[in-house]
């Protein structure tokens, strides 16, 4: 039988491929799980439509990624949060912190982005490295008074 893919599937093929499958593999795995649909000329035009519509979709949210990136390497957060005689600090500083903080000054980031370099747990100045997606990184200057 031959289907048209809607997701990448592994040692199948990628969204949009034609291939052809068995017909007990495609009733009874492809198409329950949506993974594939009987392959129609129609339906390989209406998959790469949006195949390309999600190439569009994503290169303009790499844009806008890359612009947060930009204004996050001249970002400067500080902080005055309690210590004790030698500088170590009650409580380690963690990505909330610096989430919170950024939402005040206006600066929302994505939901898949992650931190290197967190906790810290002394005063001082440091650099937090910021993880998009789409492999894009940032640095933001973390001073702890």
């Amino acid at each position: 039988m031959k289907v048209l893919l809607l997701k990448n599937i592994k040692n199948i093929g990628n969204i949009g491929d034609t291939k052809a499958v068995s017909d007990g593999y495609a009733r009874n795995f492809l198409f329950p799980n949506k993974l594939a649909v009987i392959y129609s000329s129609d339906e390989e035009d209406s998959i790469q439509k949006k195949i390309k519509k999600g190439e569009r979709v994503q290169e303009s949210s790499r844009k806008d990624i890359e612009a947060l990136s930009f204004k996050l390497n001249k970002t400067t957060l500080t902080f005055n949060p309690k210590t004790n005689d030698t500088g170590v600090l009650f409580a380690s500083f963690k990505e909330h912190d610096i989430i919170e903080e950024l939402k005040k000054k206006g600066i929302d980031l994505p939901k898949q982005t992650s931190f290197s370099g967190l906790p810290i747990k002394k005063t001082g100045v440091h650099r937090v490295e910021v993880r998009f997606p789409n492999n894009i990184s940032s640095n933001i200057t973390v001073s702890l008074k």
